[in-house]
């Protein structure tokens, strides 16, 4: 097995052509074929999780200590008045985490396996078919997506110059 640099590379306004390839290697044992579930299956793990998260919103990234000074116990899908966060959200509705969890899935579908391009590429349109930016997406995530969003500009740029200097040869 060989070890990755400690840098990440897709932070670096230089990123290699090598580096994208391997970017777009699915990751195994997720290739196509090799793990079959049915439609009902999914469709209960994405319930599930929606359900968590719009129960979890209330108190999300809170410490316990926190969440019990308020509430004996939270039982129920709290009120965004009652809500220590996204207080800004109407009851019951999903976050980000369910949003980004449907796009991954859908993108996993359509191409059958994983990589973290295609990953970096649905998260980028997630962020922007739904605005994310503006509602309630982390600062570090949205970082971490604008500089992917740059890497990939970066190299299409290089790439491109290359192309042209190649053709005028």
């Amino acid at each position: 097995t060989t070890t990755r640099p400690a840098t990440n590379s897709l932070n670096h306004p230089n990123i290699q052509a090598a580096e994208v390839r391997r970017l777009r290697q699915p990751l195994r044992p997720f290739l196509k074929g090799t793990c079959t579930m049915n439609k009902a299956t999914i469709r209960a793990f994405l319930e599930a999780f929606a359900i968590g998260d719009a129960y979890g919103k209330a108190t999300e990234q809170c410490t316990r200590e926190a969440i019990e000074a308020r509430y004996d116990r939270v039982d129920t899908l709290l009120s965004p008045e009652d809500s220590l966060t996204h207080e800004d959200l109407f009851h019951g509705q999903v976050t980000d985490d369910t949003e980004q969890v449907v796009y991954l899935i859908r993108e996993y579908a359509d191409k059958g396996c994983i990589t973290a391009y295609d990953t970096a590429m649905a998260l980028l349109r997630w962020v922007n078919e739904t605005d994310a930016a503006n509602k309630y997406i982390g600062q570090n995530s949205l970082n971490a997506l604008r500089s992917i969003a740059a890497a990939i500009r970066n190299f299409r740029e290089i790439w491109i110059r290359c192309f042209c200097w190649i053709v005028r040869r």
